[in-house]
């Protein structure tokens, strides 16, 4: 379990997202560590030195495994709470759903 894996919990669910933590990381089939929002692979980190490129290959690799259109690396920042983490997704990801946002939009 991560430290940020564990306080991001209460951020989410202080939002009335029903998330919890999934188990089985590391697994060849790992889909996560968070569940609970649907279409969302969230992989969660907290590390010394951050290697942006290897976080979000294992991020889209676990979103395969899940079966879900969106990955979200959520990267603990030293010194700073889980809200002031950061949230990275690979820019096509974020293009999608952008789309799916604005094309769904209520005006």
């Amino acid at each position: 379990v991560t430290g940020v894996q564990t306080c991001a919990l209460p951020l989410f669910q202080l939002r009335k997202f029903d998330v919890e933590r999934r188990y089985g990381a590391g697994q060849q089939l790992d889909k996560g560590d968070l569940r609970g929002v649907p279409g969302f692979t969230f992989e969660c980190k907290n590390l010394g030195r951050i290697t942006l490129s290897d976080i979000m290959d294992e991020t889209v690799r676990e979103m395969n495994n899940a079966g879900t259109p969106f990955g979200v690396a959520i990267i603990k920042r030293r010194r700073k709470s889980a809200a002031d983490a950061y949230a990275v997704m690979t820019l096509e990801n974020f293009v999608d759903l952008l789309e799916i946002l604005l094309n769904n939009r209520v005006e």
